[in-house]
């Protein structure tokens, strides 16, 4: 299987869960649904990812992605090893990540930086504002873990209950900037 772009990422994204404990060094499948099933399911079929399920004691289960050993092998091979911090063959690839993100989902979080500049919504976009925009984006955005839903508290607090972005969210963005 030849390794696209899109492959590579995926598979970096994935590798970057590696030593998470939280998530038991899976991509969480939540995080997952940013990328093209397909993709993911052409991943597993060549056996560069390996899908696994974990069980809690109260009975959630959480489905994720991890990076198997043929895919550590091949990507040895091509000269990129996510392990040793060598991301700059993959930078010198010209190649800017939409991390699988739309226009509207760039637009929201556009919207979202201009709004953290706003003093007089103390750092955050309300959520009223929020709600003006389809909620499948939203929601995407907040299970990638782009934005946060924040709540304040405090006799000085205008607004309660708005969204920040994350640093993830504001990665996305530096990177589309730099990428006019």
């Amino acid at each position: 299987m030849i390794l696209t772009q899109e492959h590579i990422q995926v598979l970096r994204e994935i590798a970057g869960f590696a030593t998470v404990k939280r998530y038991h060094g899976m991509l969480p499948g939540k995080h997952a649904v940013m990328y093209d099933e397909a993709m993911l399911a052409q991943l597993l079929e060549q056996g560069l990812i390996e899908e696994g399920v974990i069980f809690s004691q109260c009975g959630a289960s959480s489905k994720g992605y991890r990076l198997s050993a043929k895919a550590r092998e091949q990507l040895r091979e091509m000269g990129l090893e996510f392990n040793s911090g060598d991301w700059e063959k993959i930078g010198a690839m010209d190649y800017v990540s939409r991390d699988g993100l739309g226009q509207e989902h760039l637009d929201l979080l556009s919207d979202m930086r201009h709004f953290s500049r706003i003093t007089l919504y103390g750092g955050i976009m309300p959520k009223e504002f929020v709600g003006e925009y389809a909620k499948e984006v939203v929601g995407l955005l907040y299970d990638g873990g782009y934005i946060f839903y924040i709540k304040l508290k405090g006799e000085g607090v205008r607004y309660k209950k708005g969204y920040v972005l994350s640093d993830k969210g504001t990665y996305v963005l530096d990177q589309m900037e730099a990428g006019r």
